[in-house]
């Protein structure tokens, strides 16, 4: 089991992957047991891509951890706009 302050740790490396790779982007990252995650990503490079693009975008932002440390990833993703009528 893993501590609070090791889920942060890994919450926090998660979040700042997302943010490197989608320059701009208001990345929210949830996690209560380090293995689980939810993540919510509002990012205007979204624009125009569907769903299956958007995720794999944040997936590979993620990169190799999905499915080893992290085992599951519950992602929310938003062009700007559609974020900002919510």
């Amino acid at each position: 089991m893993m501590t609070s302050e090791q889920i942060w740790h890994l919450t926090d490396q998660v979040q700042k992957r997302v943010e490197a790779s989608l320059s701009g982007a208001k990345v929210v990252i949830q996690s209560e047991d380090g293995h689980h995650f939810s993540a919510r990503v509002v990012y205007a490079g979204f624009a125009g891509l569907n769903l299956l693009e958007q995720h794999r975008m944040v997936y590979d932002a993620i990169g190799e951890d999905v499915g080893v440390s992290l085992h599951a990833v519950s992602l929310s993703t938003h062009v700007i706009e559609e974020a900002e009528h919510e």
